[in-house]
């Protein structure tokens, strides 16, 4: 397997610009581990030995800007996430400067404790459930076309493409194919 699939990676996975709502995600192995560096929950719930898929409010502290910022993390625990890995996404306010400062504080304190976490690539969240066998190649060229589409019927097509019809036909027939060259053979 790829070294880079090993390391934890982070990205805003909401539009760029303002809005009322952002997401950060946050996948790999040290996923929980980042987080928990900075995150303070309204409950009390440790996030390692939380089951996987709670919501859990609370804030991120930034130890170097002195603030608390509000937050809900939805906690996706391997392998019943997207990527298969473990996942983090982190629901805040949509303010560039704010994400930017919550990327630049994950970046520095993995950097800080060795622990692999970089900004991830585009499409570095598909590949990797593509890699670990989550979605097929034809789901993950779906996923860019959903996100590329500019009409109404590219969309629709992409989502159909997305479900896994082309994938089960192109099965059905390899499984045709297959039958018939055992006939043969016989």
């Amino acid at each position: 397997m790829c070294p880079e699939i090993q390391d934890t990676i982070v990205a805003v996975s909401t539009p760029s610009g303002r809005s009322l709502h952002a997401i950060i995600k946050i996948s790999g192995q040290e996923a929980i581990h980042c987080i928990k560096d900075f995150f303070v929950s309204a409950s009390h719930l440790d996030l390692e030995t939380a089951p996987s898929y709670p919501s859990v409010q609370g804030h991120l502290y930034i130890p170097e800007e002195h603030i608390n910022i509000p937050v809900v993390l939805y906690i996706m625990k391997k392998p019943y996430s997207y990527t298969k890995e473990d996942v983090v996404e982190i629901h805040t306010i949509g303010s560039p400067p704010l994400l930017d400062m919550l990327l630049n504080a994950f970046l520095s304190k993995g950097i800080q404790t060795k622990r692999g976490i970089r900004l991830s690539q585009p499409g570095e969240f598909t590949k990797r459930a593509f890699l670990h066998g989550r979605i097929d190649l034809a789901q993950a060229e779906a996923t860019m076309r959903i996100i590329r589409a500019q009409t109404d019927l590219e969309l629709k097509a992409a989502i159909a493409h997305l479900t896994g019809d082309v994938s089960q036909e192109i099965r059905r027939i390899q499984d045709d194919s297959i039958s018939l060259c055992s006939h043969i053979e016989a």
